[in-house]
């Protein structure tokens, strides 16, 4: 599994989770930067955001959420969020496609 650190803030969650998750499997930790950033820094890395399979949301506050509902309907993408992520970050990220938004428990599922 390879990891690409767009911000080496993240490393400690990244490297905590990268032992459950299938395969090839591309997830976004956080989308507290616009979506032509985003863009931008992928590209910049060789990769799409068309490739991301989710996004996780650790909390709501703005430095992590900013982009996560432009990204989340340009690209399809799932979220997951806990329950209080996603009631405090809701008016936030705006509408968010049916099937995209999902609610974490303990134990999740990416498909």
């Amino acid at each position: 599994m390879r990891f690409l650190h767009l911000n080496l803030r993240r490393r400690k969650f990244c490297d905590r989770i990268k032992d459950v998750l299938p395969k090839n499997t591309k997830i976004l930790v956080d989308c507290g930067i616009s979506g032509k950033i985003l863009c931008d820094a992928m590209c910049g890395a060789g990769l799409s955001p068309d490739e991301i399979d989710a996004m996780v949301i650790t909390h709501e506050h703005s430095d992590h959420t900013k982009g996560v509902g432009v990204v989340a309907r340009k690209y399809n993408i799932p979220i997951f969020a806990t329950y209080g992520t996603w009631s405090a970050m809701q008016s936030s990220v705006g509408e968010i496609p049916d099937g995209c938004r999902r609610v974490l428990t303990k134990q999740f599922r990416l498909k």
